[in-house]
């Protein structure tokens, strides 16, 4: 029985990479012909797209980084700050959305942090809660700096617990109903089935 779950689960897991493999290609192609045709917002998405399209050896993740910072300094060089903050955007959203499977994307987050404050501290002003005193300027970049920096995707961790608790469940659960390897009493599926639970209880409380 555990050598059929394992085949399903690298199955599964093969089907998921050539998947991902294919969003980048596709969105890598969507985002050149974008801006051939003068098309910035759309190639900056399809970009992004492929930012996020994780797979292991693709080299199309890396390339939507790239062509989003492209295309986020070419923006600013014309003068094009919405085009600009939008590429920006893109590249914290991609990296947050990826940490888990890219490993530390925090280098791209503080830098798109640290540009996006620098424009929005160029293009408008705001008000402070604190003091109700209007910012402009380097205070304004420091303000927008700081609620930038707060970060409230799930972590890695959280991630992790709940992947790792989803597998042991459903293996649990499939080793009850199935009756499992003989040598393996039910109580040891029951036990993987309550690990595998408060596992993902724990993932959703970090």
């Amino acid at each position: 029985m555990l050598i059929r779950v394992a085949l399903a689960v690298v199955v599964l897991l093969s089907v998921a990479i050539a998947r991902q493999y294919s969003i980048g290609a596709r969105s890598m192609s969507a985002s050149d012909a974008a801006l051939s045709r003068g098309d910035a917002p759309a190639a900056i998405d399809e970009a992004r797209a492929a930012a996020e399209a994780r797979a292991p050896f693709s080299p199309y993740p890396d390339r939507g980084f790239e062509r989003l910072t492209e295309l986020a300094h070419s923006a600013e060089q014309s003068g094009n700050w919405a085009d600009c903050a939008r590429a920006w955007r893109a590249v914290r959203s991609a990296a947050l959305s990826t940490r888990v499977t890219a490993g530390d994307g925090r280098p791209r987050v503080l830098e798109a942090n640290v540009q996006l404050a620098r424009i929005g501290a160029r293009t408008r002003s705001d008000v402070s809660a604190a003091t109700g005193e209007t910012l402009t300027g380097a205070a304004l970049e420091e303000h927008l700096r700081e609620d930038l920096a707060r970060d409230e995707h799930p972590s890695a961790v959280a991630y992790v617990a709940l992947g790792a608790g989803g597998i042991l469940f459903y293996v649990g659960v499939a080793g009850l109903l199935t009756g499992g390897p003989k040598r393996w009493p039910a109580k040891w599926m029951a036990a993987l089935v309550a690990a595998g639970a408060l596992l993902a209880i724990l993932g959703c409380m970090l």
